[in-house]
């Protein structure tokens, strides 16, 4: 591999075999041993200065960024040649860098010879240019140029149309033999051509021939017929130009075409695209159809504005005014919520992109459409779901912290005005003392279970109540209707307290009852052998059947708020109103009207003939450690 021994090295001997030559030894650490020759001089070095010295000092630092990997890899045992210029870029060089070894060997220093080549190199350089010229020129006269008689068929033609052709130098060519190199199938075009040239002086056509390489080239031909002058007869010239490249870049432009429409129409997810100025759709696919909903002809024409939620479109216009004013050549991403016929809402992640002609004219803007609909409602389950978690640790602190906090309002009597009894509201106080309402705790502590450890320390407050002498009502879960463990507890704190059961009434919904019928059955019959007394809250939102209250032995019927609230302004809650008070007497029930607010409304509930109410015209909600005994 042109290793060489120290012992068999003559330096001398080096630079004799090129006036030009030079050479320099360097050991392992690239320290200068030995250095002759005339191209360092002749760049303004001086070389006898080196030797014991490194290299990375005596040369340049840019060039050593060139040669000392170079130096690396001889002295790791790799010869190295290559061409290089000179630091000052006078000079250009060959280079030959070989390892030495001593007799055991190990590689000891490395031997550089340089060859001055810059002659060469220029030589080269006008060759090339020359080339190239001839190559332009023969490219705008027409490439290749051809004559050829008629009658005889003999052929002169130019270098160009010789290299086209791939034909060898001195090759010749007649008609026939430039028809066998015309692919059969197209040989008719040409024969076509040339009765044409010769009918009218002049014919082009395309054709397809094989060249000497065995490569299948595409040739645009023109000919024209040259009238006898001079003693010459009639022939036909003409010239041939390459069109393979051309022709090739039509078939993968209709192919990209073809391609892109056929992906288009038939891709899995929404495609659509926009005219640039209008925002009309010029182009949408069956999934987008299908996604949205609507048939194709409903959406060309129109915008997508026409199918987005209305508080999501100033997004969209600015995204599609960024993209048409240039501000923005990259893909917009967005995701908005769509809308279905039926006006119900999707999500969609919607990427656009603008789409230029050749000329860098913007023409329109394509975009893909994916439903996001199963993504959203997954991350809003989860947020949802991280949201109870975080509220059920709340719920458990604060049972275990006892900061579960109870409220009462009032229920008075309608013609006395008396107070009769209280109702006890729940509240959760938070850590920094606030009060929690009881809708954004009670839900979730019925979702996980929490709701009848809550339902059981209430029965405990009401019966310490009722103990007390004080008429209490108290609301019960849902949940709790069919928890065996929650009556216990109510019969367990009646004992326990010595509590007069007649003082306590529990308050269920009317909705809670009839979604368990059976189980809620069975519950008013075993709180009415208690002793205690059943009220049906929220009455009439679930439009209870005469047959339902007779299945269900409730003794108070509570007037939803929703029937109390316009009573004095609404004909409809009027008769809905007169409507439960007729069951109730049907029942001998008595009945609670929610919601209270002003005298007008007291009035009319009192000719109505409801027995009991509540609400702020009597009394707001209080703590319970702030209402007297």
């Amino acid at each position: 591999m042109g290793v060489t021994s120290l012992d068999s090295l003559d330096p001398g001997a080096l630079t004799t075999q090129s006036i030009r030559a030079s050479v320099i030894i360097a050991d392992v650490d690239l320290r200068v041993l030995h250095v002759e020759g005339p191209a360092f001089a002749q760049h303004g070095y001086r070389p006898e200065d080196w030797p014991g010295r490194s290299l990375i000092e005596v040369l340049p630092a840019g060039l050593m960024v060139e040669l000392e990997p170079r130096y690396r890899a001889a002295l790791a045992g790799e010869s190295q040649s290559f061409d290089y210029w000179s630091h000052d870029l006078t000079g250009a060089y060959w280079a030959q860098m070989t390892p030495i070894r001593d007799g055991a060997g190990t590689v000891t220093s490395v031997v550089a010879v340089m060859q001055d080549v810059t002659d060469r190199l220029e030589a080269i350089e006008d060759l090339s240019l020359s080339n190239a010229r001839l190559r332009e020129s023969e490219r705008m006269v027409g490439v290749g140029s051809w004559e050829m008689t008629p009658v005889t068929g003999a052929m002169t033609f130019s270098q160009g149309y010789a290299r086209l052709l791939g034909l060898a130098p001195g090759e010749q060519l007649d008609r026939a033999g430039f028809m066998k190199m015309v692919r059969r199938e197209d040989r008719e075009i040409l024969v076509t051509a040339m009765a044409e040239c010769v009918k009218t002086g002049s014919a082009r056509c395309e054709a397809r021939l094989v060249s000497r390489d065995g490569i299948i080239r595409v040739f645009e031909a023109r000919g024209e017929i040259v009238a006898p002058q001079h003693g010459r007869p009639e022939y036909v010239r003409g010239a041939i130009l390459d069109v393979t490249e051309q022709r090739a870049a039509e078939v993968e432009r209709l192919e990209a075409v073809s391609m892109f429409r056929q992906g288009f129409d038939t891709a899995p997810i929404g495609m659509v695209l926009t005219d640039a100025e209008t925002g009309w759709c010029v182009r949408v696919n069956d999934a987008l159809c299908t996604l949205l909903g609507r048939p194709r002809e409903q959406l060309i024409g129109a915008s997508l504005d026409s199918v987005i939620h209305p508080d999501d479109r100033p997004g969209v216009h600015q995204a599609r005014g960024a993209i048409v004013d240039g501000s923005s050549l990259i893909v917009e991403q967005h995701e908005l919520r769509y809308l279905h016929p039926d006006g119900t809402a999707g999500w969609a992640a919607l990427n656009a992109a603008p789409v230029f002609s050749a000329a860098g004219k913007l023409q329109a803007v394509f975009t893909q459409v994916i439903d996001i609909t199963q993504r959203r409602e997954h991350e809003a389950r989860f947020e949802e779901d991280v949201n109870d978690a975080r509220w059920l640790a709340r719920i458990r602190d604060a049972i275990d912290d006892d900061r579960l906090v109870l409220y009462s309002q009032p229920i008075v009597d309608l013609l006395t005005g008396d107070t009769v009894q209280q109702e006890l509201l729940l509240r959760m106080r938070a850590e920094d003392g606030s009060i929690i309402a009881p809708g954004a705790f009670l839900p979730i502590a019925e979702r996980y279970g929490l709701i009848s450890e809550i339902d059981r320390w209430v029965i405990r407050q009401a019966a310490g109540l009722a103990a007390r002498g004080e008429a209490t009502e108290f609301n019960l879960s849902a949940a709790s209707i069919g928890d065996p463990d929650v009556l216990r507890e109510l019969a367990s704190a009646i004992k326990e307290t010595g509590a007069d059961p007649s003082l306590l009434v529990v308050e269920v919904t009317e909705t809670a009852m009839m979604n368990q019928l059976d189980a809620g059955r069975r519950f008013a019959e075993q709180v009415t052998a208690l002793g205690c007394r059943l009220a049906l809250d929220d009455f009439g939102t679930g439009f209870a059947s005469l047959s339902y209250l007779k299945q269900i032995p409730a003794q108070l019927l509570k007037i939803d708020i929703e029937f109390v609230r316009d009573l004095t302004h609404s004909d409809t809650d009027e008769r809905l109103v007169r409507g439960i008070i007729g069951i109730a007497r049907e029942f001998d029930q008595t009945t609670i009207a929610e919601g209270i607010e002003d005298e007008a409304t007291l009035l009319l509930l009192r000719e109505l003939g409801v027995h009991l109410g509540q609400g702020y015209l009597f009394g707001r909600p209080r703590p319970l450690s702030e209402t007297s005994v």
